[in-house]
């Protein structure tokens, strides 16, 4: 990023933590619409731990499957994992920085499995 823009790294990471701060909260956005639709439907608990393949139905639009609660737990771990670096940052940056990666690539690899499974 900082060759692609031209900036300096101290400047972009305030877009960094701006933009993290963005997908996650887009991301428990979406997760929150869903639970409310399911729960005015009546069938929250039903998907909320719907590790089975489940077949199409008539009235819905897209089928429930293991990637929902696959990807309400990567939220979980990702935000608490969030919590716990931003108050170790500056203590243990090696963890962080490793941590944060880690982070990372669960946060694409849950989203592409849970979009995957919808297309």
């Amino acid at each position: 990023w900082v060759d692609v823009f031209g900036i300096s790294y101290e400047r972009m990471l305030k877009y960094h933590r701006l933009l993290g701060f963005v997908a996650l909260f887009t991301t428990w956005m979406h997760g929150i619409v869903w639970w409310c639709k399911w729960a005015n439907e009546g069938i929250l608990g039903h998907n909320v731990v719907a590790y089975k393949l489940l077949m199409i139905e008539p009235d819905r639009t897209a089928h429930q499957d293991y990637s929902i609660p696959y990807a309400e737990m990567a939220l979980l771990l990702i935000s608490v994992s969030i919590a716990v670096a931003v108050m170790a940052r500056r203590r243990v940056y090696e963890y962080f920085l490793y941590l944060h990666k880690y982070i990372g690539v669960m946060f694409y690899v849950s989203a592409i499995v849970h979009a995957w499974s919808f297309w």
